[in-house]
């Protein structure tokens, strides 16, 4: 997987001749330190309190120094589970049908296939469909582009591109609200009742 780390160290600002040393703002996404010369010729920081921070941004995705890769927005995003709740092995290729190891089997199989099919029209949502046996189960829609799929006999989870996953129950219906997510997902990926999901900045979380 594909990741950029890089450092936090800031270059001292260079003062011209003539100009004198006023107190300058010194930003590093976390919070907003002023330079302040006392009379005494002491030097302090005087931090922003922390209610004047904005409550949906969170304070991780401003230190931390390793971004990894997001998947790129792909036409269909699909995952295949079996009738146990496993990853089945008949995966679909990338003309929309199964790999020809599985063809045979993909037609007597009880294979459930969970698809998100990104419409190519800026403004169109995004629809996610459940099918078996080449029937549709259910059919919703989200806002945003979808990234990353998954899901057993348990739920369904999709991670969209604004860093929302919206969780389904197994008949289509809404699990709870939209999780938010600080930065973009990157890997997602289920087992019983549990989900996983860590963004592009590192974080970790477990539902």
């Amino acid at each position: 997987m594909p990741a950029l780390i890089f450092g936090n160290k800031r270059k001292a600002p260079l003062l011209e001749e003539g100009e004198e040393e006023n107190p300058q703002q010194i930003t590093n996404g976390k919070r907003i330190a002023v330079l302040a010369s006392g009379g005494s010729g002491k030097k302090g920081s005087e931090e922003t309190p922390e209610f004047i921070r904005p409550a949906i941004i969170n304070p991780v995705s401003s230190v931390s120094q390793i971004r990894l890769g997001v998947p790129k927005v792909r036409n269909i995003v699909s995952r295949v589970v079996d009738s146990s709740g496993l990853p089945s092995s008949n995966v679909p290729s990338a003309t929309g049908g199964t790999s020809t190891a599985g063809t045979q089997a993909s037609s007597s199989s009880d294979d459930y296939t969970f698809e998100a099919r990104n419409l190519r029209n800026a403004g169109e949502p995004t629809r996610l469909t459940l099918s078996r046996h080449s029937q549709v189960l259910w059919m919703d829609f989200v806002p945003k582009a979808a990234l990353l799929v998954t899901g057993n006999s348990n739920f369904w989870s999709v991670a969209c591109e604004d860093g929302t996953v919206h969780v389904f129950t197994p008949v289509g219906r809404r699990l709870s609200s939209p999780l938010i997510l600080e930065a973009q997902p990157c890997f997602m990926e289920c087992r019983g009742w549990w989900l996983m999901c860590i963004t592009s900045i590192g974080m970790a979380y477990v539902w």
